[in-house]
Parts: structure tokens; sequence; C-alpha cells
């Protein structure tokens, strides 16, 4: 049945605890050129280069005996892997890095003595792997935390008990980017920011930070925040993100 790879998890599912997976692939991220026509000119213009999506292969064995024990396992493996649900994809040997993953793609099952196999692709529009969970508290002062993985990541911010400073707003400046949100009168709010989606909520009701605010962004490595006008709370949570 080919040879068996580390633990494998989807969801909440170790696949490995209930089948044999083997003949995994796991390919590099491409590098995607993105260019634009030069008119008159022969070629093209280059406007940036971007890591592009990658798709996880993987080969899922059951035991099983008999056509209708066969099908059963080909169900159940498809019902534990369905198409197009996004869930986290994880390997043992990956050092607790996991993936955002959708199974896409036709399936071939194929059947055997004792047993029967289904090929499962996985598409990862974000190409990139997500670590350890960071975390951090803003009360009054500034402080420095240290951000690991290998490429910048988008923190959240919730605050509680917010109050604008002398200008009415709550401005917090976070890895060297400074966002502002405009509060209506003195008693305590609650925010959330969510830098990754670029939404942000003032007592549960949509706002926009004020007009030369920036979408904070933690590079790897050392990195300042603080309130920098108004009090209030704040929790600042990020992913760890690996390339």
């Amino acid at each position: 049945m080919g040879d068996a790879v580390t633990s494998v998890t989807f969801g909440d599912v170790v696949l490995t605890d209930r089948w044999v997976v083997s003949d995994v692939v796991r390919p590099l991220p491409r590098v995607v050129v993105d260019t634009d026509e030069a008119p008159g000119r022969d070629g093209a213009v280059v406007r940036g280069a971007r890591y592009g999506a990658l798709e996880v292969s993987m080969r899922v064995w059951a035991v099983a005996v008999g056509w209708e024990d066969q099908q059963r396992a080909v169900r159940e493996i498809a019902a534990t892997l369905p198409k197009g649900v996004e869930r986290r994809l994880s390997f043992g040997d990956e050092g607790g890095l996991w993936r955002l993953a959708q199974p896409t793609g036709e399936r071939e099952a194929r059947s055997y003595d004792e047993s029967v196999s289904v090929d499962v692709t996985l598409l990862c529009a974000d190409p990139v792997a997500y670590g350890a969970d960071g975390s951090a508290a803003l009360s009054g002062g500034g402080i420095t935390v240290t951000v690991g993985g290998t490429v910048p990541t988008r923190p959240r911010v919730t605050v509680v008990g917010a109050r604008p400073g002398a200008d009415g707003t709550l401005g917090l400046l976070i890895g060297g980017r400074a966002l502002a949100v405009a509060l209506d009168g003195p008693g305590g709010h609650g925010i959330d920011i969510d830098c990754g989606s670029r939404t942000c909520a003032v007592d549960g009701r949509l706002a926009l930070p004020t007009l030369g605010s920036d979408w904070p962004s933690l590079s790897p490595g050392t990195q300042a925040m603080s309130i920098a006008s108004g009090t209030g709370s704040a929790t600042v949570t990020w992913h760890e993100r690996w390339l």
C-alpha cells in the first residue's frame, strides 16, 4: 500500500489515526510574476512578483474487504475531506506549522483485494504556513515583542474600555505604523480591528480608521507597539507566518 508518512491532520481529524496516508507531495510555493503589455513595444512590463497557490496531494488507504466495505470507506474518506471546505492542514514533521487547505478536483479510487485507496488533492490558496500564536497586552506605556516566522503578519487588535484622547481618537502605533479610530463620547468603547481583512468595528458597528491611518503589519524580529492617543486595555494577537 505504499510507504506511510508522518501524522497528517485535516481540521480536527488526525487522518493517520484512521487510515494509512502515502505518496504525499508537498511542493514549494512557486513565484508568479505579474506583467502588463508594453504598448508599442515588444515584451512586457513587470509589475511585481508574488507567491502563488500550491497544491498538496496524497493517497489515503483504508483496509476494506468486498465492494460494500470499500464503497463505505470511500464515502467516509470523502466526508472527512469534503470538497471546497477550507480547514487547517498540518504534518507532524513540520514543527506545528499549518496551512489553510481545501480538497478539490476529481478523486480517483482504486480497489484491491483487501483495501481501497483514494487520491486526494488539496488547494492552499495562501501558500504561507502559519505557526505559533503570539499576543501582547497594551494599557499604559509602550512595549516591545518578538515576532517569529519569516514573512510579515497582520495582527488583530481588540480594545475594551476605550476612551478618546484630546484629538477624539483611540490611536495605536504597532510595528512602526499608526492607526487611529474616531470615538463618539467619553464612555468606554469596544474596538475590534482585524488588519488581515482590513476591517474595524466600534461597539459592534463597522467603522473606518481616520485618514492617514495605515493597517499595521508585524515583520519578524523585535517590534514596538503602544497606545499613542486615548486610553484603554488593548490585546494584540497574531500568527507567525513561514515560507
